[in-house]
């Protein structure tokens, strides 16, 4: 659910900057971020597959696109 949410954020990024999907992030990242719901920055960097470049183009819309999915599911629960 996560994961699907994340590759439709990442096709949207990468269709607005004219890159391939996985120039934001592989596959293998985006079901990281599902697996283990990073909160921060830390947290974030702690993935294989985030870098210091790709964090800083893009793990802010990630982090808090992961923060609002979340509550959003625990409200619904």
């Amino acid at each position: 659910e996560l994961f699907d949410f994340l590759k439709n954020l990442r096709l949207e990024i990468s269709k607005n900057q004219k890159v391939p999907p996985y120039v934001v992030f592989h596959d293998s990242v985006l079901m990281q971020f599902a697996k283990n719901k990073p909160m921060t920055k830390s947290d974030m960097l702690k993935i294989s597959g985030v870098g210091d470049k790709n964090y800083e183009k893009y793990g802010d819309i990630f982090l808090k696109s992961i923060q609002h999915f979340l509550s959003e599911r625990d409200g619904q629960l």
